[in-house]
């Protein structure tokens, strides 16, 4: 993914560097903190949603009057050529574990009941960032502690959280249409919830070109509870391979070799992203098979990786007066195979 500066906590954090975002919740707290000499156990919270052009307020609870840093980067598996998480024991803190990138450090001192309110204003979407922090007991002059992670997910307000649909399945070099293999690319969108989502006014882009609005003249678009639904270039059933299709986009054409498959709400959100290119050894341009998401991976971190991603071998054979031969399950579970050729 291209990554961009997401966010200002003071302005030491602009100098935090690019790397490629996991997925996660808006604000989630992972690994574990570990506690100081005197067996005090810091923590870092966030007291409100990380919403872009609000102040979202970081809590920190440590001792009264400590003093530390919270550091904050961009992942939470690699820094520096390391591994996250890092163990800490060759610093002379034996249990305790590095579990953000330092992209930048900010200093603070806790209060007299030992808490401090941080705020945090976030620039734009698309990233996770990551923060722990260290702290040190002043009164005791001992150390005071680590937190543990906290992972967090900027979005816009108004918008819709990411990862909700996420992208499980496209076809990008359709044998059905032959020479116009266009009318038969189509992208399966997948509700990762137990509430309908309605999607009309989102957009599927990539990253040069390509985009387009989902639109239904305000009739809505829903996506079912854990239900699936197919995007296309055309909703005539004897063009695009007898598939019936949600709603058909103008502008939104997928490559054999190599594209994105970006996933904006409404209001600009990042929803999900797929970025597959056959050098990096996606199946993504077999004629006639479509490019399925395992149905043991469905969520936005899982999706980014090619691993979790095979050449469907179930036949679509499709609604339309000719059959189709290609290989997906459009619009149904990708383990809901259909093995009957067309006649």
């Amino acid at each position: 993914m291209k990554a961009r500066y997401p966010y200002a906590i003071s302005a030491a954090l602009a100098a935090i560097a690019s790397i490629a975002p996991a997925a996660g919740a808006q604000v989630t707290s992972y690994g574990s903190g570990c506690p100081g000499d005197l067996g005090q156990l810091a923590t870092l919270s966030a007291t409100n949603e990380p919403l872009v052009g609000l102040s979202t307020n970081l809590q920190l609870s440590a001792t009264p009057l400590s003093m530390g840093i919270v550091i904050a980067g961009l992942s939470n598996t690699t820094w520096s050529g390391f591994g996250l998480p890092l163990a800490l024991d060759f610093i002379g803190l034996p249990g305790c574990e590095l579990l953000a990138s330092v992209g930048a450090q900010v200093p603070f001192v806790t209060d007299a009941s030992g808490t401090l309110n941080l705020p945090v204003n976030f620039t734009s979407t698309g990233q996770h960032i990551y923060l722990q922090a260290y702290a040190v007991d002043t009164q005791t002059l001992t150390f005071g502690g680590m937190t543990a992670g906290l992972e967090m997910q900027p979005y816009l307000p108004g918008g819709s959280v990411p990862g909700s649909v996420i992208v499980t399945e496209f076809m990008s070099r359709p044998s059905f249409q032959g020479a116009s293999a266009a009318n038969g690319e189509w992208v399966e969108l997948h509700n990762t919830t137990s509430a309908p989502i309605d999607v009309e006014g989102w957009a599927l882009r990539d990253d040069d070109f390509d985009g387009a609005l989902m639109l239904a003249s305000g009739a809505g678009i829903v996506i079912p509870a854990d239900g699936y639904i197919v995007v296309g270039v055309s909703a005539d059933l004897n063009l695009n391979g007898g598939i019936s299709m949600a709603v058909v986009v103008n502008n939104y054409f997928l490559s054999n070799s190599s594209d994105e498959i970006i996933l904006t709400d409404s209001v600009g959100n990042e929803i999900d992203r797929v970025e597959y290119t056959t050098a990096l050894g996606w199946p993504s341009n077999q004629l006639g098979a479509s490019v399925s998401l395992k149905t043991t991976a469905l969520d936005t971190e899982a999706n980014d990786l090619l691993a979790n991603w095979e050449l469907s071998s179930c036949t679509i054979v499709g609604l339309g007066a000719s059959c189709n031969p290609d290989m997906g399950t459009p619009g149904r579970a990708n383990d809901d195979c259909v093995t009957v050729s067309c006649p």
